[in-house]
């Protein structure tokens, strides 16, 4: 949440600009400076905890960061890399703290097809751009894509037995690939113009 400071000015009561003595400088600290600092506090945490999940993931299970710019590069297979990847769309972790649960699931699943599936962040700033594209509907959701192309959605904590299960099916080289999301389309042709819907 961006810091308004004339909101807080708006919010408190007026305070002289001359301040003259101790109890003048208190009224000035209690009216003005610390509901600034205490907002400049507040966005620290909030920062902090949305990084929570991912900075260990990034730092430990070394999983990139990716976003609008850089997903394709990821991506794109590299020599020697499987061609199959999982994209962690975590979700706000105040929100959904079954993401703490899914970060913790990842690095396991990444070890158990280890050579056939690689991983990465989506960055939370990226996920509302990107959730449509890869069919993520729930947060936190697991996506295996083919290339650039999404092959399953695991959305939530799922048991193990599953996570297995569906993500061995979506390896094979015959998986099919999911369709983006939107119904059918309608189309009306008149003589001389076309309408579509």
């Amino acid at each position: 949440m961006p810091i308004s400071v004339s909101r807080i000015l708006q919010q408190r009561p007026k305070i002289p600009f001359e301040i003259k003595g101790i109890k003048t400088f208190r009224r000035f600290w209690h009216a003005l400076c610390r509901p600034i600092l205490e907002m400049f506090c507040m966005q620290f945490v909030e920062e902090v905890m949305q990084s929570a999940l991912v900075h260990p993931l990034s730092e430990k299970a070394h999983l990139p960061v990716v976003d609008e710019t850089n997903i394709d590069a990821f991506l794109i297979p590299g020599s020697g890399e499987p061609a199959n990847a999982v994209l962690f769309f975590t979700g706000d972790p105040k929100q959904r703290p079954q993401a703490d649960d899914v970060a913790v699931v990842l690095p396991q699943l990444l070890q158990a097809f280890s050579g056939r599936l690689r991983g990465a962040l989506i960055g939370r700033a990226a996920e509302e751009k990107l959730k449509s594209r890869f069919n993520v509907v729930a947060m936190p959701s697991l996506v295996v894509t083919r290339r650039e192309h999404p092959v399953g959605v695991l959305g939530n904590i799922c048991d193990w037995s599953e996570y297995i299960e569906k993500i061995s099916v979506w390896l094979s080289p015959d998986a099919p690939v999911m369709v983006a999301p939107g119904g059918p389309k309608a189309g009306i042709v008149r003589p001389g113009r076309e309408i579509k819907r």
